[in-house]
Order: structure tokens, then sequence, then C-alpha cells
């Protein structure tokens, strides 16, 4: 397990604890205040990751990729935290996959948008492009894909408009 995942703190940065407070404040005269649901602190998943990749690699593995595992046993929040600081991932100088490719969480978030109660795996495209190619331009090597021909031109685009920018 990755340690603090299930303890009562959270650990944010000085600048989002003030935010914080400055909303709390303004909420608390009418009545309402903040409620934080749930903390996952990506920092110390990407620490875990380096420790466990560091642990193969001494053991004599060849080669070790690193994947955060979106989706499994996370929760939405997880997933998007994780998917917020794939550069920490990348930083670490491992090679890192994603597999977002018609996740739930695409789905739930693809529902929020359209205003419906559930999107169905085959109806998840636009949110695993969006995924992929965030996952690319963050310097993720590998993208897991059902829909591997549209992820390609996807990320050929983008591609095309960084290398146009830089």
């Amino acid at each position: 397990t990755i340690d603090g995942y299930l303890a009562a703190i959270c650990i944010i940065s000085k600048p989002a604890a003030d935010a914080l407070k400055k909303v709390q404040k303004s909420l608390k005269s009418q009545g309402l205040g903040i409620k934080v649901f749930d903390a996952y602190r990506p920092q110390r998943a990407v620490d875990h990751f380096v420790r466990w990749a560091e642990d193969a690699l001494g053991r004599g593995v060849p080669e070790v990729w690193v994947d955060p595992g979106i989706g499994f046993g996370k929760t939405l929040a997880h997933n998007l935290a994780l998917l917020a600081r794939l550069d920490a991932l990348v930083a670490t100088g491992l090679p890192v996959m994603v597999g977002t490719s018609r996740k739930s969480s695409l789905g739930t978030l693809l529902a929020r948008s359209d205003g419906v109660d559930t999107v169905p795996p085959d109806d998840r495209l636009e949110g695993s492009l969006a995924t992929a190619t965030w996952a690319f331009s963050q310097g993720v090597r590998l993208v897991r894909a059902h829909d591997v021909r549209a992820t390609v031109h996807a990320a050929a685009v983008v591609a095309g408009e960084i290398e146009t920018a830089a």
C-alpha cells in the first residue's frame, strides 16, 4: 500500500491552504463550509513507484516502466490527481506509460458534461483522446488505447502544434 493513503490527513501546498482558508471564511458568513472528502497525495505515489522500480532494477529486471494504474482501486479524484502530476512521474527518468482508454472515470466526466447518468465505454472516445494527448504532452512515452488510429492521429496533431509553437 501507499504510505498515508488511508490516513486522516491532507497535505497540500501553502498557496492551496491559503486559498481554502479564504473560501472557508467567505462561506462561513453564509452558514456554509468546505469539507475535504478526498486528498490523494500523488507525490507519495510517485515516491512509491520510484522505490518499486529501483527495487526491481536492483534485482536484475532489465527494464521497468512506471504505470500509475489509472482506474485500479482509485477514485475519480485520485485518477485526476495522478493525471495532473504525470510530469512528476516523467521527471523521475523512468519510462512512463498510461492507460486511460475508455476508463470508467472518463465515463463519469463525460456523463457530467453531457448531463446524463452514464456514458458507455464505447462512447468515451473524446475522453480517451484528451487524456492520451495530455499524457504525451507531459512526456509519457506509451499510452494504451482501444482506438489506436484515432489516438495516433490525435497525438500527431498535438505534436505538430507543439513543434510549431516551439
